[in-house]
């Protein structure tokens, strides 16, 4: 067989690589490896580990992945020192510090949440058909990284055996869904419902995972505005947030009890956002849930938007909730219309000090809450204070007598749905509360819902 110069190069430089390679390894005779599974769900918690190095090699690792409703290339990178057994375990080591890392600190999922896409992204990518991330290890030779070690996860954001089908009369609960996995015998029930974005995108993407962990899962719009120049997703759905009524929740669940594969003794709660508030209103007021998942949730019922009438967001047996008003809501809302930055958090904020009389009878009864509950809240939402608000559920239910898993982070905005394994870089405290919260939610579930 003939050989033409240019693979004859490429052998020769394959061999080098390799004979590099050994050399790091001295007498040590190991075999430099990713330990890793070959595929994972999003969201389980994962240990990127590398073995076989010499200790207190010098290591680089890099991560790669196309991603993105616009597939683009993206890219991580970090320098960690192995430790004396040759070992890099990303769960308990941070990379080095005045390095050229993507991230700091120990962060187990940092390799993931911290990708950018690469200096050529602009450029045409076509999305592979698995969903994979190449790690790449080298070890320090010499001032240069030598390639050691190379492997591949695929990441299944749903397995494909779950399967969808609209739930209910789709006159009554128009976008309403269910996915479950295939079943011989009557599935425990996640209800999920979304934010002030309305519609089913937030419900959407919960449903897949949860579902891939053996729930059955209803997707549960309430509302949904017609931002322009868009037009309703759901055009029988409230568009205005005023006076949604919490008993579409209570018919919901009647729905549930009469379906052969649902079992109407294990219903969950998960809501995000003000779908959190409806959640915690909800299950304050009817005793059917067995755990309560609130994300960025509020202690109180607020004040409502979309009309010039002044009322509440929430109504309850034909009656509007007492709520809390905002001070300065419209001229924060005209700002962000502007495209101007505005927090919508200070006319809350502002509203709750300047009317202090309206926030007992607004506040959420949370410790008529027998299910346990979850909440994850952060000090630096600029939506509302959803980590201020969670520590006044934690309190209120500790005086009742009740415990909460809390999570709540100084630092962390109201992003705080979802794993943490996309892109974010740019949202380091966020990503880090989610890569512990989202697994502590399954286990939170599994426990509640999927225990004999």
């Amino acid at each position: 067989m003939k050989t033409t110069g240019n693979s004859t190069t490429a052998i020769l430089t394959a061999a080098m690589i390799l004979l590099a390679s050994t050399v790091a390894l001295g007498q040590h005779n190991a075999e430099v490896q990713f330990q890793l599974p070959s595929e994972i769900l999003l969201g389980e918690r994962l240990s990127i580990r590398l073995s076989g190095m010499p200790p207190k090699a010098i290591v680089r690792i890099e991560a790669a992945r196309i991603t993105g409703k616009t597939p683009k290339l993206h890219h991580a990178a970090i320098t960690v020192q192995a430790d004396a057994n040759g070992v890099v375990d990303l769960s308990k080591q941070a990379p080095m510090p005045s390095t050229d890392s993507s991230y700091s600190g120990i962060e187990p999922l940092g390799l993931l949440w911290s990708m950018k896409p690469t200096a050529n992204a602009d450029a045409a990518v076509e999305k592979p058909e698995q969903d994979l991330v190449t790690f790449t290890a080298g070890i320090e030779q010499q001032g240069s990284f030598v390639e050691a070690a190379k492997y591949e996860i695929n990441l299944q954001s749903c397995l494909p055996d779950v399967e969808e089908c609209a739930f209910g009369n789709q006159q009554d609960f128009e976008g309403t869904f269910l996915m479950m996995r295939p079943t011989d015998k009557p599935l425990p029930v996640i209800i999920t419902l979304g934010g002030s974005e309305g519609g089913d995108m937030s419900a959407r993407r919960t449903a897949p995972g949860l579902a891939s962990r053996g729930f059955a899962v209803v997707g549960f719009p309430y509302y949904s505005p017609a931002y322009y120049p868009e037009e309703a997703q759901f055009p029988s759905l409230p568009q205005a947030f005023q006076e949604i009524p919490l008993e579409r929740l209570e018919a919901l669940v009647k729905l549930i009890d009469e379906h052969p594969q649902l079992d109407g003794s294990r219903i969950g709660l998960h809501g995000v956002s003000k779908g959190a508030e409806y959640v915690l209103a909800s299950s304050s007021k009817l005793d059917r849930f067995q755990a309560v998942a609130a994300i960025v949730p509020s202690d109180v019922i607020w004040e409502g938007w979309g009309t010039n009438r002044k009322t509440s967001s929430f109504s309850y047996q034909g009656e509007a909730l007492p709520f809390v008003p905002y001070k300065g809501m419209q001229e924060a809302i005209k700002q962000l219309q502007q495209g101007k930055p505005a927090s919508i958090r200070i006319p809350q904020d502002a509203g709750r000090a300047a009317n202090p009389d309206t926030v007992p009878a607004a506040r959420i009864r949370v410790e008529n809450i027998k299910a346990p509950l979850m909440i994850v809240g952060g000090d630096k939402d600029r939506t509302w204070d959803s980590g201020g608000m969670c520590r006044n559920i934690v309190a209120t239910r500790k005086s009742a007598g009740l415990s909460t898993q809390a999570w709540i982070s100084e630092d962390a905005g109201h992003y705080l749905s979802g794993h943490a394994y996309n892109p974010m870089p740019n949202q380091r405290a966020n990503a880090s509360l989610r890569t512990k919260t989202y697994p502590a939610m399954l286990e939170f579930f599994k426990g509640h819902l999927l225990a004999d």
